[in-house]
């Protein structure tokens, strides 16, 4: 039980230093397709972190190819950097 509960927390952390990343709560539950509150209540530390919700966590921050990154070209790339992409 006590490795269970450090593993979420050590993903928890984890999913906190990525909503700084990629510029806030909503933008990362918008890639790991959950919805913002949900993830809020995961950072408040109101819900535990679900295993499916730790592999999509995961494959962010190691920077895998999944369909979680399918929709995005570069999701740790600052947003004013997309904004001139899409410009041009």
């Amino acid at each position: 039980m006590q490795t269970q509960q450090s593993e979420q927390e050590r993903w928890r952390l984890i999913a906190v230093k990525l909503i700084e990343q990629v510029g806030g709560r909503n933008k990362l539950a918008k890639m790991l397709k959950i919805n913002a509150p949900y993830l809020g209540r995961i950072i408040r530390r109101e819900k535990p972190i679900a295993d499916n919700l730790i592999n999509r966590v995961r494959e962010l921050h190691f920077g895998c190819t999944s369909e979680v990154h399918q929709s995005y070209s570069n999701p740790l790339r600052p947003r004013n950097e997309q904004d001139k992409r899409g410009k041009n």
